[in-house]
Parts: structure tokens; C-alpha cells; sequence
């Protein structure tokens, strides 16, 4: 009897044992070496590059669903990598702040991927592993399972979801690296100026309500010529310049220095930062786009809808007049 306690006790000790081993080789493996930087990316598909990760719809509700898309330098197919240490990573699009997430925390092979807002579990944080050719897998930390194109079938919709290894193409991915900022330069000299929308010149900026307040919202109004639509723009020598309602002397800025698309302007006393720079850059015919420095995008008119009224907001370069505005000086 005694034997046979001790036969059973080694079998417990062995199979403890390689279970261990098992789970120190998956680990090791799932680890492997990084070498990424943190920042904002295109995410290429080893399958065909021009099918990039892309957030379905332009959604920014908890579950808009991870997909490929053809590349469009789109807002919604950029995405922050952030360390959280431990070769850890999280992945978030820059649009709307929210963060690639396993659904459910589920261990099923084809478990579908979308996007959430942070929570910080295992299911939003993703092992970066260096592959082949400049390509990585992407793992998920509570499941270790890879990011998965279905069928290995690269097009517009594609879903993407979690599966087993299969040493595939279709579990490989590109980081492109994407540089945010434009480079500015003096373009207008310092001065008071009306600021006209090209979409109809009758227009212009203006501070709602004559606000002398931090977060006094900017508006398009009807030309009144009052103090609350004069703006002191001076050039900061470093490419940027700080735009300031003359009637507050508070300064115009971009709300929480987000990098979402559709985030607000308003005005706020002066803080020194990036939020507060704008690049004032050339768009032909007396013409300017306002750029800010803190996160790449334009000063818009929403709907390209001028009116009495009409808010001012961020968003990824167009090309329009909705973007475009005549800096008037006043002497």
C-alpha cells in the first residue's frame, strides 16, 4: 500500500511538473522580442498591405467592431501603442480613445475583437511579438490566442478575430508609423484680425456670448466687428502661433488636448502647452487651414454648414472650405 501511495505521489510530482514546463514554453514563446516603439500606427495586414485595421463604420460606441479596410490615411485606421510593461501592449484608436478588446475574455478560437472603453483587464492587452520581414503577431494576454484574418481573405470588411497559432500570414502584421504634427512656418504677420470662414465671408469666429470665462465655446456669428470676434495672433518662433480673443485675452484651445475627431474648441487661459498652438498654413487664394499642434487636426466648420451659431470643432484634414478661413487684419 505503501509502494503504491509513493507511485501515485511521483505520477502527481511528473504530470505537475510538465504542465509547468508546458506553460514555461508558452510563455517564453508568447514573450518573444518586441522592439516597438510607442506611438501611433498604421496596422498593415502581412496578406495584402493596402488592407490596414480600420474601426467599422467610423463607430465610437463600445463594440465598434475591428476590421481590414483599404488604407485611406484615415483617422479611424490610426491606433496608439502603449507599453504597460511586462512586453505588454495596449491598442487604442486615436479617434475616439477606446481600446482593442477580446470579447468577453473568451478562449474560443475565433473570438471576435471590437473596440471598448478602458477598463484595464487582460482582454484589452496585447503581446507584441516580433515575426518575419518587419511583420509581428499580435496575442492577446488573456487568452493567447492571435489577432486572425478568417480564411487568410484580405478585403474591405474583413473581420479580424482571435485563433490558435498556424505560423500563417494571416496572423502577420505591420506597425507603419505614423508622424501626427505638420511642420509649421510664419506665414502671417502678428496682428488683430477678423477670422472669416471661405465658406461664406459674412461669417467669422466669435466667442459665444462674449464670454470672458474658461471654456467660452467658438462660434461662427454674423460680421459685427465687436471685440469678442477680434483675435490677437502672434507667432510663437517656433512654427506656431497662440490665437487670442481680444475681449478676454484668454487663449483659443483644443479641449483635454484629445486627439478625437469632432473634439471642441473653446477659449482658456494660458497654459504654455501644445493645446494651445495652432500652425497656420497655406491653402491658396488667401486662404489658410488652423492646425493644431497638439494633435495634427483642423479647425472645421461641421456639415460645411455656415451659420449664425454654427460650432468649431477638430478634424482630419479635408481639403474643403470647411477648413479653410481669411485672416483680415485689422489696423
Amino acid at each position: 500500500m505503501h509502494r503504491k501511495s509513493n507511485i501515485i505521489n511521483i505520477i502527481i510530482i511528473i504530470i505537475v511538473f510538465l504542465i509547468c514546463s508546458v506553460n514555461r514554453v508558452i510563455a517564453v514563446e508568447n514573450k518573444g522580442e518586441t522592439n516597438l516603439e510607442e506611438g501611433i500606427y498604421v496596422i498593415k495586414s502581412a496578406l495584402d498591405e493596402k488592407y490596414v485595421f480600420n474601426i467599422a463604420g467610423a463607430s465610437d460606441k463600445n463594440g465598434g467592431n475591428l476590421e481590414l479596410r483599404s488604407n485611406a490615411n484615415s483617422y479611424t485606421q490610426r491606433f496608439m501603442v502603449k507599453s504597460k510593461g511586462n512586453d505588454t501592449y495596449t491598442i487604442s484608436a486615436i479617434y475616439d480613445e477606446k481600446y482593442l478588446d477580446v470579447e468577453g475574455s473568451k478562449k474560443e478560437n475565433g473570438t471576435n475583437v471590437a473596440q471598448w472603453e478602458y477598463h484595464g483587464g487582460n482582454n484589452q492587452q496585447w503581446i507584441i511579438q516580433a515575426g518575419v520581414n518587419g511583420y509581428y503577431n499580435i496575442i492577446s494576454k488573456c487568452n493567447g490566442l492571435y489577432l486572425d484574418i478568417p480564411h487568410s481573405d484580405a478585403k474591405n470588411g474583413a473581420n479580424v478575430h482571435v485563433w490558435q497559432k498556424n505560423n500563417s500570414k494571416n496572423q502577420l502584421f505591420k506597425f507603419e508609423k505614423v508622424e501626427q504634427k505638420e511642420i509649421g512656418k510664419k506665414t502671417i504677420e502678428n496682428g488683430t484680425y477678423i477670422i472669416k470662414t471661405a465658406l461664406n465671408e459674412n461669417y467669422v469666429f466669435d466667442i459665444e456670448a462674449s464670454s470672458k470665462t474658461n471654456g467660452g465655446n467658438l462660434e461662427l456669428w454674423n460680421n459685427n466687428i465687436t471685440a469678442n470676434q477680434r483675435f490677437i495672433v502672434k507667432y510663437l518662433n517656433d512654427g506656431t502661433y497662440s490665437i487670442s480673443p481680444e475681449h478676454s485675452k484668454k487663449y483659443l484651445n483644443v479641449e483635454n488636448s484629445s486627439a478625437k475627431i469632432g473634439t471642441n474648441v473653446a477659449q482658456w487661459q494660458e497654459n504654455g502647452k501644445s493645446n494651445q498652438q495652432w500652425i497656420i498654413k497655406e491653402a491658396g487664394n488667401g486662404y489658410y487651414n488652423i492646425i493644431s499642434n497638439c494633435n495634427g487636426l483642423y479647425i472645421d466648420i461641421p456639415q460645411s454648414n455656415a451659420k449664425a451659431g454654427a460650432n468649431v470643432q477638430l478634424w482630419e484634414k479635408n481639403n474643403a472650405k470647411n477648413q479653410m478661413f481669411k485672416f483680415e487684419k485689422i489696423t
